[in-house]
């Protein structure tokens, strides 16, 4: 639970909190704008490549329609917000090719052609379902933590 030291009063049957809200841009505002977009809470997150500056993967509109759909399903689902799934529009996950592109952590699973009818198949079969969609998938490559990448290292030393 976060306290800002909020003073509450009692109105008409209601409780009405006073503007005693923590200052913008400092870390108890930033705290409370985690929280109440579920960052806490959070077992996945979807990043989707669209609205380009200069698009190579799919056309810029292409893209926004996706993302449009991808927000709209996640607060239908109830999956966004404090809902456990996470999204995050980007300019460019520099795969560049059968986009737009998407990549959901931490499973680090990239899936490509992701237009609303396969973000609905990864709505449901991954970010509710627990599965990847391997129909759609370009590869997965899960990041590990440093003290375990220290123990097994990726590279040739």
């Amino acid at each position: 639970m976060l306290s800002y030291g909020l003073k509450w009063s009692v109105t008409s049957r209601q409780l009405l909190m006073t503007d005693l809200a923590p200052k913008k841009g400092s870390r108890a505002s930033q705290l409370g704008v985690a929280v109440s977009i579920g960052i806490d809470v959070a077992r996945r997150h979807i990043f989707l490549c669209c609205d380009q500056t200069n698009p190579k993967c799919c056309e810029k509109d292409r893209g926004l329609v996706s993302w449009d759909y991808l927000k709209r399903r996640l607060k239908e689902l109830g999956l966004s917000e404090r809902g456990g799934v996470l999204r995050s529009k980007v300019n460019c996950l520099r795969v560049r090719e059968g986009g737009p592109v998407a990549v959901v952590y931490p499973e680090g699973t990239w899936y490509r052609g992701c237009d609303p009818p396969v973000l609905e198949e990864i709505i449901q079969g991954h970010l509710i379902g627990g599965q990847h969609v391997s129909q759609h998938l370009v590869l997965r490559q899960r990041l590990l933590p440093a003290e375990e990448e220290s123990k097994t290292s990726r590279f040739a030393e």
